[in-house]
């Protein structure tokens, strides 16, 4: 009976993962949905719309409204997260100061939970966008590590903090999810890995440390299972190369 209720629960933990994996994938193309068409409007347009964003949220912190923020930061995050990348660091500053103007205004609130995922993403771009030494990123991760705070009630389990060592060929972040959503019981070459690099908006493998060539899938051109599936293609064929 020992052995039989070990594989149960095996399988029962699998499949939760995989919901989860799913979830996470449904979560991040809704996320470059909203940014899609925040990409599409002129700049012109974007500026007004992030200006109308930021008056409403005043409207509502003041009238006591949290709700309607809280509903309305899932899109900024999306545009802050997938819309811009380095080449256009004034639009994602704007974005990220907006996002902690809506955040401050909902101090004891907890995030729903379609923002609470959100918000991990934007943590991890923001962390990008530190070791990119640009100074504003600071100010703006620890308002978004606050409002997950209150969701995890202090603990640090789950919420972004330090780069923790992840499973290898994983990145250490949310997308562990993808990669291990799309490969599957495929495993990672040892001292090979791939990731999201969120100011560049593309993924990236990397062997021992260096990235590789041919190992870059802008996001431009690729879907995320697309991106995966390749750099997985090439990282295969270098370890094979090698002799791995």
């Amino acid at each position: 009976m020992g052995p039989r209720k070990r594989k149960a629960f095996d399988r029962d933990e699998a499949d939760e993962a995989e919901t989860a994996d799913e979830g996470f994938m449904q979560l991040r193309q809704d996320l470059q949905y909203h940014a899609s068409k925040f990409s599409e409007k002129h700049n012109s347009k974007r500026t007004a719309l992030i200006q109308r964003y930021r008056r409403c949220s005043a409207d509502w912190a003041t009238s006591g409204e949290t709700a309607q923020i809280l509903k309305h930061a899932f899109h900024v995050v999306a545009w802050f997260a997938f819309a811009c990348d380095e080449s256009e660091m004034k639009v994602v500053q704007e974005l990220a100061e907006l996002l902690m103007q809506m955040l401050k205004s909902c101090k004891r609130q907890t995030p729903p939970p379609r923002l609470r995922v959100a918000l991990k993403v934007a943590a991890e771009k923001l962390e990008d966008i530190q070791e990119a030494k640009h100074d504003f990123a600071e100010a703006v991760l620890k308002e978004v590590k606050a409002m997950l705070k209150r969701h995890y009630g202090g603990s640090t389990h789950g919420a972004p903090g330090k780069r923790s060592i992840a499973p290898c060929g994983t990145h250490g972040r949310t997308d562990i999810c993808l990669i291990r959503s799309v490969l599957k019981k495929r495993e990672m070459p040892p001292r090979y890995r791939m990731g999201w690099d969120g100011l560049k908006r593309g993924w990236f493998s990397a062997f021992e440390g260096r990235h590789m060539k041919g190992g870059w899938a802008p996001s431009s051109r690729f879907t995320d299972k697309d991106a995966i599936e390749h750099l997985y293609d090439v990282i295969t064929k270098h370890a094979e190369s090698c002799g791995g």
